[in-house]
């Protein structure tokens, strides 16, 4: 996902004239935060891996926490997170390309409908997605079991707490990433040589095999590979199906460093380093061939590829559409809904006990849910805008600017695209846990922004290079400095990438729950950690209320920004 902006040289003199210690002091500030944001938390993150005290104790230099990297629970959990990555990356490729491709290249019925459904279900928090999927195949209680044992009593069952189950989840949950990630490369490829090869003689089914998909094949390997960084960082649904069942991964080992007692900071910071150089590996390589798409005949031009007419095929696949939706949207949506209306929740359809005790309970009774609320909207919201506006800054000094150092500030800003969020977690409490900042949502805001920020950068550099240098040079002609240059012409002009960054961001924030599980401290709740403590209580009916509710929240202001800035959110 991650892609450096720098390849774009402005015309000479865009940033030249009489205030020419302006932009270099703006570069500066920028590349100053920025610098603060991500450098901060990994510089303390390896201090703090070769120390043998927790943050702001007497202690010593130490290996010891390296040499325990090489203990059989680490290397279990390190080959379970390869693989579940490694397996997660390739299926969502192969599913995620499939309905890429039926979507933007074929006459699908209701391909748009099914497009923007498939967009919307990106936003449905993965971790949801897992106790969604326990309250459905658990061995014992979950409702496709319990209904399948009615007719046929010798059925096994299914079980959710596996490798298998944790790969189905997480693989539910990332094909709309990868959909998405391939949705501008199939769009945009060329059209001549897919023409070419039909007007030689050549089958359809030929032309995609020899000619469509080798077209895309960089953005296929790109988008596996920043799949294996997501996959190996994630916590919440390894931690839902995996604990249960013992199935440790790097994420989980991280988390039970810090929780269980006694914590175990150095330890975590470790195994934190273990994990940040996994997910750099992945990025260095997914950057290394996104650099070579510029070889491809995938470019930005406005090309209309010819659609593929499926025939008969048209309505068996579309109803494969329709069965991704189902599983992973409707269906898992469905479970929560049932649960949330039940006292309690044992697998049996009975519509006769049918309640809204839970979401009267758990919006009235249970006393974190409004906090958290309230501190999950302002995190959010002002979350997002200070990512918005620091990723605008940064864009425009990568994109726009002539200044020395350009480089070095692009790759800051991209470089936590392979930062997972707990690792983020872990180097903020080294840095911050003896301060005052500790105890408040401003840590969080610190760590999202931080974490998110490449992608607020990419939405926001990309409109920005297609903004011509004339204007800005035509505002400097006027008399008017660079600042007014930025703030009137610039700004204005990209009004709807920072709007589609801005809802990106508030989004991702508001589900975020890898690293607010660890930062977040009593009276600074925020909703996916409330889920997260109804989850290890054991109380079903309060978790699936309030799953409801947020998933609720977070399409009501999509539809919200749907309908406001329908082009913004579109991109």
């Amino acid at each position: 996902m991650a892609k450096s902006t720098e390849a774009v040289t402005p015309r000479a003199g865009l940033w030249a004239g009489r205030d020419d210690l302006g932009p270099a002091l703006f570069q500066y500030a920028v590349t100053a935060a920025v610098a603060g944001l991500v450098l901060l938390p990994i510089g303390m993150l390896v201090y703090g891996s070769f120390r043998d005290a927790p943050p702001g104790a007497p202690g010593e230099f130490t290996l010891e926490n390296y040499q325990r990297l090489f203990s059989r629970d680490v290397a279990d959990a390190l080959v379970n997170t390869l693989v579940i990555s490694v397996a997660v990356s390739i299926a969502c490729i192969v599913f995620g390309l499939l309905l890429a491709f039926l979507v933007f290249r074929t006459d699908l019925p209701g391909r748009t409908a099914i497009a923007v459904l498939v967009a919307a279900s990106f936003y449905f928090p993965s971790f949801l997605s897992a106790e969604a999927w326990a309250l459905l195949a658990a061995p014992k209680s979950g409702m496709i079991n319990v209904l399948v044992r009615e007719w046929w009593p010798s059925f096994g069952g299914m079980n959710i707490y596996s490798l298998g189950g944790i790969i189905w989840v997480m693989t539910l949950s990332y094909v709309p990433y990868v959909f998405l990630f391939l949705a501008a490369p199939l769009q945009s490829l060329d059209p001549a040589f897919e023409e070419a090869s039909l007007m030689s003689g050549a089958a359809m089914r030929r032309t995609i095999r020899a000619i469509t998909f080798p077209l895309v094949t960089y953005a296929i390997l790109a988008g596996a590979l920043i799949t294996f960084v997501q996959a190996a960082g994630l916590f919440g649904v390894p931690a839902i199906l995996g604990l249960q069942a013992r199935i440790w991964v790097l994420a989980t080992q991280i988390y039970s460093q810090i929780t269980f007692y006694p914590p175990n900071f150095s330890g975590a910071a470790a195994l934190s380093m273990l994990l940040l150089v996994l997910a750099m590996a992945g990025v260095f390589a997914q950057r290394r061939i996104t650099g070579r798409m510029q070889f491809t005949s995938v470019t930005g031009r406005g090309y209309r590829p010819r659609l593929i007419e499926l025939g008969r095929w048209r309505w068996l696949a579309f109803a494969a559409c329709l069965a991704y939706l189902a599983l992973g949207v409707i269906l898992p949506l469905l479970a929560l809904l049932y649960a949330s209306l039940v006292p309690f929740y044992d697998g049996r359809l009975d519509f006769s006990r049918l309640t809204l005790a839970n979401y009267r309970d758990v919006l009235f009774v249970y006393p974190v849910t409004w906090r958290a609320f309230k501190n999950s909207l302002l995190l959010s919201a002002g979350g997002a805008t200070i990512g918005v506006l620091l990723a605008a800054m940064v864009s425009y000094v990568v994109v726009k600017g002539r200044t020395a150092g350009r480089g070095t500030l692009d790759f800051l800003a991209m470089s936590p695209a392979a930062f997972p969020g707990l690792v983020i977690a872990v180097g903020l409490l080294w840095a911050y846990i003896t301060t005052p900042l500790y105890a408040t949502v401003w840590l969080l805001i610190v760590s999202y922004v931080t974490h998110y920020l490449p992608h607020a950068v990419r939405a926001t550099s990309s409109n920005l290079v297609q903004i011509d240098d004339s204007l800005e040079e035509s505002a400097r002609i006027a008399g008017a400095s660079w600042r007014r240059g930025f703030t009137d012409v610039v700004l204005p002009l990209i009004r709807p990438a920072l709007l589609s960054a801005w809802l990106l961001l508030f989004v991702a924030f508001f589900r975020e729950l890898s690293s607010a599980v660890l930062l977040y401290t009593h009276g600074n709740e925020v909703v996916s950690v409330a889920l997260w403590d109804l989850h290890q209580n054991g109380n079903l009916g309060y978790l699936s209320a309030l799953a409801i509710v947020t998933l609720g929240v977070i399409y009501a202001v999509f539809f919200v920004a749907y309908r406001l800035f329908p082009l913004a959110v579109g991109d």
